[in-house]
């Protein structure tokens, strides 16, 4: 690799093996992460940001693959999945990778464990709009070539809960779906979500910021449906029961309206309710099911479970600051796609100032290097070979291409760096770029 000022990574000195171990990461609905199931209840302390990253990437492995490649993500992709909104979009992003270089996690089988990074490589590509991320090997196992004991997600429920704990429960519970009940002492939960002892160390306190949470946004955002009970050992608890069942959901521009005409169980029926539990909640508290049904129409379709969100409407007794807390959300969802509109236009506006600038640099290295003698550059071809090591698809392009090698985008920091140390240039910067920009403006 020819260099690179520190802070950057560029994809300098590529192989051709190495490109052809490259798999794009495609924008695409509906996709799918299946994982081991050793893997899921790893023990991690990620924020939500990272997960979703994490996810985004995982969700490109087949499950039949034979082994893991680079994965090729653009950053506008990535920014948008990890929920990245303000105008420094690649700072926050180098350092949510970076993060997750650092994270470490625990998986726990039998009589192992094994402590293991997740990414051990995250590349950037300078003025290109994509990142090469490179998975940990030791990961291979619980991803790839899967026969049994692993779980299915799809990715556009688990990307709907805001709570780190909501998204960590869900893949934990999605994995007993179908036997429709798990068991988990309160000790290995808080394990798996990381939790310090100091955190939270009172049951009502976990019940409330972990439980509750992922409870409320889990029941009204995903493809599942779970209840809870506590259990005791002598006076303390010491395991929860979930119950978990599997529900019917409803896109944007699929939910129902049915009018307000007719019974309040016909009502519930018509937004997926069963007939018995319709029937029940009718009698018991006709006038909740109406609130219920106003409340859910102020979301306009924006609440993926609509049967489950009613019933805990009903059950738990909400208010009509539910409608208030609605009609906030819709809001904050119109402003959000108006930042990510900004923040497209200002990253388009980012790049072609880069692609500019770099154009710049080449013109300039162009006029210095074209009159050079033979023994300036030898000089410099010994430089090279000192910079680039063993890295032969480098030194057999420079040799190929000769001074058009030292123009193109993948030499050509190399190119800066050797030329303000070896004959004092000074190269446009960025400031003095956008400077010109502005006053030609």
């Amino acid at each position: 690799m020819l260099g690179g000022a520190r802070g950057e990574w560029y994809d300098a000195g590529i192989t051709t093996k190495e490109m052809q171990e490259i798999k794009i990461v495609k924008k695409e609905e509906n996709r799918l992460v299946t994982r081991r199931n050793a893997l899921i209840e790893a023990r991690h302390r990620l924020s939500i940001q990272e997960q979703r990253l994490m996810l985004w990437v995982l969700s490109s492995i087949e499950p039949t693959d034979e082994g893991l490649k680079t994965y090729r993500v653009a950053i506008s992709d990535l920014a948008a999945v990890a929920g990245i909104t303000n105008k420094d979009i690649y700072t926050r992003l180098r350092k949510t990778t970076k993060k997750l270089m650092s994270r470490v996690i625990e998986i726990q089988e039998e009589e192992r464990l094994l402590q293991r990074p997740l990414i051990n490589q995250a590349t950037y590509k300078t003025g290109e709009g994509y990142v090469d991320i490179r998975l940990d090997e030791d990961l291979k196992k619980y991803l790839i070539q899967l026969k049994e004991n692993f779980t299915t997600i799809r990715l556009k429920y688990a990307f709907r809960l805001a709570s780190t704990y909501a998204l960590r429960i869900y893949e934990i519970l999605v994995q007993y779906q179908r036997l429709g009940t798990r068991t988990i002492t309160v000790k290995e939960l808080r394990r798996m979500l990381d939790i310090e002892p100091k955190k939270h160390p009172r049951w009502d306190n976990f019940e409330t910021f972990v439980l509750k949470v992922a409870e409320r946004e889990i029941n009204k955002q995903t493809d599942i449906f779970f209840t809870y009970k506590k259990r005791k050992k002598g006076k303390r608890i010491d395991s929860i029961e979930f119950k978990i069942k599997a529900q019917r959901t409803q896109e944007k521009d699929e939910a129902p309206s049915p009018a307000l005409e007719g019974t309040e169980a016909a009502q519930l029926a018509a937004y997926g309710v069963s007939k018995r539990k319709a029937e029940k909640l009718a009698k018991s508290a006709p006038e909740a099911v109406q609130a219920s049904i106003r409340a859910l129409k102020t979301q306009k379709g924006e609440i993926a479970n609509p049967a489950g969100w009613l019933v805990q409407f009903i059950e738990q007794g909400w208010t009509d600051s539910v409608r208030m807390n609605a009609e906030r959300e819709t809001k904050e969802r119109r402003e959000e796609g108006k930042r990510k509109a900004l923040v497209a236009e200002h990253e388009r506006k980012e790049l072609a100032q880069a692609r500019a600038l770099s154009e710049k640099h080449r013109q300039q290295i162009e006029r210095i290097v074209t009159g050079w003698s033979k023994t300036e550059e030898n000089r410099y071809w010994k430089e090279c070979k000192e910079r680039i090591g063993n890295d032969l698809f480098s030194r057999g392009l420079i040799k190929k291409e000769g001074i058009k090698t030292w123009l193109s985008p993948m030499h050509r920091q190399a190119v800066r760096e050797y030329l303000a140390n070896a004959h004092g240039a000074r190269f446009v910067t960025k400031e003095e770029h956008e400077a010109g920009l502005v006053a030609a403006a």
